[in-house]
């Protein structure tokens, strides 16, 4: 059954500095000159002369006529193992191939863990390769079955530029693809495997393959008509899920709770079904590297609490909750005393408001993780005495030039029973504020006031010791009943804020305050 309803789980499309090599939380190398069981006449090293990004978004992989470790040429072999690994999805690469005898540019999977024995019967799975003599026409085969067995076709290319190939794997069907037309369809019932039961060994995880070979049994070893560097170039690779075998693209509204298993995009995870309470399945086989991505929408930027439902047989599982390069949260994932034995643990992130993508991100290996939410904190007060309720100024500091404005009185409290009037018979200017020690980070301060107008001034401000004076101004007009005034988005750089009403009266101006809050945003 093929369709249009894949989802982008995990991809690579070669951005990067021309020059600068692969990016190795995906791509590792297979090295060596041994002939690989075909013999072949290349050296496959991790030099960036051999795989190296162009800086136009392309992977080139070279094959250069050199002495490289007693063989007369080197090339690259590239492998996404335990960084990319998949059981059934869309797999499809575009990339630019080579010509001239002898040269072997293969995209292709092998089985990860080769649960049912060692080559062919765990399986092989040939997106695509091509006899450089023969560069129009690419092949897409399957290898299994002990002794040996291969069933596969080919397409005719029209040019020889970029093309996408790609292959469409489903638990009793394999589809060949080139440029969206399909040329091929296998069924279970083609193969088999000595080790398990059909649809075996098609039925496990496999990762990609990207090499240049030179020589060997597929294509005859290059003669004097084969030029020398050869390249393939690739474009992008990526990798797809069904819609709804493994999640959903659409972003998730904050504050939720979210499935881990809803990904927008992973690397490297696998799924398994939970005995957690609720069911259904959870995240697994977790490395460091490995990563999960979701989509969210924050409607109010500030402090969350993110939790993480994990398992884990040790203590080496450490969670970063990343945002781009970000690192938001860093949280470590206890001994919960097996993989089935779940745990919730907590951490803080700041959200900014808007749609973002956060990456759930293992820089530390071993745990399982079924769910994760996100929750605003009870919002907690870093005032002392905000609301008066000692019945003194306990906690504030006051500065005046001429005569002492402030009291704290019962008189039509906001809440609760005192509240700050300012008021004197001449006029003044008072200060009433406080100094707070924070972390640094995002603020939110406010106040309710009532005035009866007439001020030259009269604001609530907020001061960072090494950033700017903030305000919100409460005006010289009458506030007939109590207000909330509040400044927003105050950074504090340097570890210390101070929160206060700056008055200038006139004779007999008064105003009323009640209720401070200087909390996280």
């Amino acid at each position: 059954m093929s369709g249009d309803n894949w989802r982008l789980v995990w991809s690579d499309e070669f951005d990067g500095a021309n020059g600068s090599p692969p990016d190795p939380g995906k791509w590792g190398y297979d090295i060596g000159g041994s002939g690989w069981g075909n013999n072949e006449k290349q050296n496959y090293t991790d030099s960036t002369k051999n795989a190296y990004l162009d800086g136009t978004g392309h992977l080139v992989i070279k094959a250069i006529r050199e002495n490289s470790n007693g063989m007369p040429y080197s090339s690259a072999r590239l492998v996404s193992t335990n960084k990319g690994d998949w059981t059934y999805g869309k797999f499809e690469a575009r990339a630019k191939l080579p010509r001239g005898k002898g040269m072997w540019p293969a995209i292709w999977m092998l089985p990860t863990d080769w649960k049912y024995g060692a080559w062919p019967i765990s399986g092989e799975i040939d997106i695509m390769e091509q006899r450089g003599s023969d560069p129009l026409k690419v092949m897409g085969t399957i290898h299994f079955g002990n002794p040996w067995k291969y069933i596969g076709s080919s397409y005719t290319l029209p040019d020889e530029g970029y093309h996408v190939y790609a292959v469409e794997w489903e638990p009793n069907e394999i589809r060949w693809y080139v440029d969206g037309n399909l040329y091929q369809t296998r069924q279970a019932s083609e193969w088999y495997s000595s080790g398990g039961p059909s649809p075996a060994p098609f039925n496990q995880r496999f990762h990609f393959l990207l090499n240049l070979a030179v020589g060997g049994n597929f294509d005859g070893d290059p003669d004097g008509s084969t030029s020398f560097p050869q390249t393939m170039t690739i474009d992008y690779v990526r990798a797809y899920a069904r819609d709804g075998s493994a999640g959903t693209p659409e972003s998730v509204t904050l504050p939720a709770k979210i499935e881990a298993e809803k990904f927008s995009a992973m690397n490297g995870v696998q799924l398994e079904t939970t005995t957690d309470a609720g069911g259904g399945q959870n995240v697994g086989w977790i490395d460091a590297g490995d990563w999960m991505e979701y989509k969210v929408n924050v409607p109010a930027a500030g402090v969350y609490t993110v939790q993480y439902r994990v398992a884990s047989q040790g203590t080496t599982g450490q969670i970063q909750l990343k945002s781009g390069s970000a690192v938001l949260a860093t949280t470590s994932v206890p001994n919960t005393g097996g993989w089935q034995n779940w745990q919730t643990i907590s951490a803080t992130a700041s959200l900014s408001a808007g749609q973002s993508t956060l990456r759930v991100h293992a820089s530390g290996a071993g745990f399982n993780l079924n769910w994760l939410s996100f929750a605003r904190p009870q919002v907690q007060n870093l005032l002392t005495n905000p609301d008066f309720e000692t019945g003194d100024l306990s906690g504030w500091f006051e500065w005046h030039n001429h005569a002492l404005a402030h009291k704290v009185d019962k008189d039509q409290p906001y809440s609760g029973s005192y509240k700050l009037t300012h008021w004197a018979s001449t006029g003044y200017q008072q200060i009433t504020a406080q100094k707070v020690n924070v972390p640094n980070g995002l603020y939110k301060a406010s106040v309710w006031a009532r005035s009866g107008g007439g001020q030259i001034a009269l604001k609530l401000y907020a001061k960072d010791y090494g950033g700017a004076e903030l305000s919100a101004n409460i005006g010289t007009s009458p506030v007939t009943n109590y207000t909330q005034y509040t400044i927003n988005n105050i950074q504090v750089t340097n570890g210390q804020i101070e929160v206060g009403i700056w008055h200038d009266a006139n004779a007999n101006n008064w105003a009323a305050f009640d209720h401070f809050e200087l909390a996280l945003q």
